[in-house]
């Protein structure tokens, strides 16, 4: 919830949060940070065959690393292992 609120102007709720990380149509990604807080994450929801970026979200202080490159990579990875072949980027501008 903490690592949301400084990565985004419009944060999702706890609720929101914690809906998508118990849903069985998510897949969930954390790179570490410091001690036991993520430092950046990412959550794909999946449909059939299509899935959809909702949340990708970096530490300001830990920006221009390239972890949120990687977390993409490795998300899309999992998703073409679950045999999916279409994923969705919905992007809003703040």
């Amino acid at each position: 919830v903490a690592l949301e609120q400084v990565c985004f102007p419009l944060p999702w709720s706890e609720v929101q949060i914690s809906s998508s990380l118990t849903s069985e149509l998510a897949e969930i990604l954390l790179l570490g940070g410091s001690g036991l807080e993520p430092s950046a994450y990412a959550v794909f929801q999946f449909v059939a065959d299509e899935a959809e970026l909702l949340r990708i979200g970096v530490c300001p202080d830990r920006r221009g690393r390239g972890e949120a490159r990687r977390l993409l990579t490795q998300g899309l990875e999992r998703l073409r292992m679950r045999g999916l072949r279409t994923c969705h980027l919905e992007v809003a501008v703040h």
